[in-house]
């Protein structure tokens, strides 16, 4: 029963401790301990009364669900048990952090019991805390998830609906002016690094020849690139034939700076990137470096204290504004790789297999800033004058077939 026998000041006293857990829901319990009886039947009446209470807070809180907080912790847990190619442990933790920021005051809640009302007073409090229209719609995306998980997993009873089912969100502000540079401007980045000998130079060097996120090149190995050898390389540039093939990069991996570990691409599958010629010819002898191994093979780049910290945008728009250069994020090297290879007609589906997107929603982003769908649409209007066009050829010998007779 959990009744014990303590002496205090001298004095034989009695205490007893109840503790009752859910079967359903183990989160879900009620405890309580207490002591200062003076004889073991009054510790046994108090007990009995105490467990009563117990049992029926239980049985309350069974029915109206486990709170908010718990559904987030359970939805963290079973991911973590079960993994998944969609929610793999860095997005879980940004979303679990996401909602402990930003659903405050729904945490203690119980999470059958919240409505759309409280959905919409979330909204208006997460606007007077300074979230923009595009963190309103993470956090509206992220609490549908996990309520859905929780209905489905028979954590929220008695609902068939997130409490932000119905609840509506601020149009989304205009595009901003797209970070990109056309291929003038992008050379020029790339030869004033490289005279300065910047410790970065290599990684954009590679990333402006395949597009590589900067946390692929981070898990990047010499094992991972297949070259052709030398004379096979020198023959194919004499060669006239248009499609060459001087070797691939195979992208396999990446460095999860969350969980501090090498793990997955983004899209969980592996690519391959073709080598062109002069990537070829730089990595020739840039790869005779030697930078250490691990367990996945020999480092491509040095350890960039920078790029593990997520801070490679910092880098380069300092290299940047220090030059002269108009300033850009480390992202527009990958977005600079696909419309440029657009622009020169490179087919859009093979552009996205190169660049390991899979959404094509992004990828029409690098359409519309290469202009390749609209290109030529204007060349059929032709305002000049009519007598300055000119006359069409005409054609003597042909008879008009629907001429009256």
């Amino acid at each position: 029963m959990g009744i014990t026998k303590y002496e205090e000041n001298g004095k034989e006293l009695w205490r007893f401790s109840v503790h009752v857990r859910s079967r359903k829901h183990r989160k879900v319990r009620a405890q309580k301990r207490l002591g200062g009886y003076e004889s073991r039947e009054e510790a046994e009446k108090a007990h009995k009364k105490w467990f009563q209470w117990a049992a029926s807070d239980v049985a309350r809180r069974e029915n109206e669900g486990i709170t908010w907080n718990e559904v987030i912790d359970e939805w963290q847990l079973w991911y973590r048990r079960f993994p998944s190619d969609r929610w793999d442990p860095a997005t879980v933790k940004d979303y679990v952090a996401l909602m402990h920021n930003w659903t405050v005051s729904w945490l203690e809640k119980s999470a059958a019991k919240l409505t759309v009302s409280d959905g919409f007073q979330l909204v208006e409090e997460c606007r007077q805390n300074g979230a923009s229209t595009r963190l309103l719609y993470q956090i509206r995306t992220t609490i549908n998830v996990i309520y859905k998980w929780g209905m489905g997993a028979g954590k929220i009873p008695g609902k068939d609906h997130s409490p932000m089912f119905s609840v509506e969100l601020p149009k989304k502000g205009p595009d901003s002016d797209p970070e990109i540079l056309n291929r003038d401007q992008f050379a020029e980045l790339i030869e004033r690094a490289r005279k300065a000998e910047h410790e970065w130079y290599p990684v954009w060097k590679v990333d402006s020849y395949t597009g590589m996120r900067a946390s692929e090149l981070d898990g990047l190995r010499k094992e991972d690139i297949n070259m052709v050898p030398r004379e096979k390389a020198l023959e194919l540039d004499r060669s006239s034939d248009p499609v060459k093939n001087y070797g691939f990069i195979r992208v396999c991996r990446q460095w999860k700076k969350k969980v501090k570990c090498y793990g997955p691409t983004k899209g969980r599958y592996w690519r391959t990137v073709p080598i062109s010629s002069q990537l070829y010819w730089y990595l020739s002898e840039y790869l005779q470096n030697d930078f250490g191994a691990d367990e996945h093979g020999q480092r491509v780049f040095p350890i960039l204290d920078e790029l593990k910290q997520g801070r490679q945008a910092f880098v380069l728009k300092s290299f940047c504004i220090a030059e002269g250069l108009k300033p850009i994020k480390f992202h527009t090297i990958r977005a600079c790789f696909a419309t440029h290879l657009l622009a020169a007609g490179v087919a859009e589906a093979k552009v996205m297999k190169l660049g390991g997107w899979k959404d094509r929603e992004t990828m029409m982003i690098y359409v519309r800033l290469s202009g390749i769908d609209e290109a030529g649409a204007t060349e059929l209007l032709d305002l000049r004058p009519r007598e300055e066009i000119e006359p069409m050829v005409q054609f003597p010998n042909v008879v008009n077939l629907f001429q009256k007779r």
